[in-house]
């Protein structure tokens, strides 16, 4: 039960810091394409105010970008945690009944099994 909500809980958090990537880098388009638009509409701007723009928007986005896989990684770090404190909190349940849980390494899962 555990392993499958946990790898639920997982697939859902790592399919929604996709997303938000993939709204941050359409955005960065949409700015830089405005940004664009802007120099070649308006005369007045220099080269440099352009640079400057794009620069501004470039490192907005990825500063965002970065934030988001910050907060992905901390997710997942914190869904593992808690995964883990449940498996500890069963195990320590289950002892006293002669039944271990392990982790199975080939099969990459936890494993109940009669002492």
């Amino acid at each position: 039960k555990y392993d499958a909500e946990y790898k639920s809980k997982l697939n859902d958090l790592i399919d929604w810091y996709d997303a938000e990537y993939h709204k941050a880098e359409t955005e960065f388009k949409k700015a830089e394409k405005n940004v664009i638009a802007n120099y070649n509409s308006n005369k007045t701007m220099t080269a440099k105010e352009f640079t400057a723009q794009i620069l501004s928007v470039r490192n907005t986005v990825e500063s965002q970008k970065d934030k988001l896989l910050e907060d992905k990684l901390t997710g997942i770090d914190d869904l593992k945690a808690e995964f883990d404190d449940n498996i500890k909190k069963l195990q320590s349940s289950v002892q006293n009944i002669g039944i271990k849980i392990v982790w199975d390494s080939e099969l990459s899962n936890y494993q109940v099994i009669k002492e």
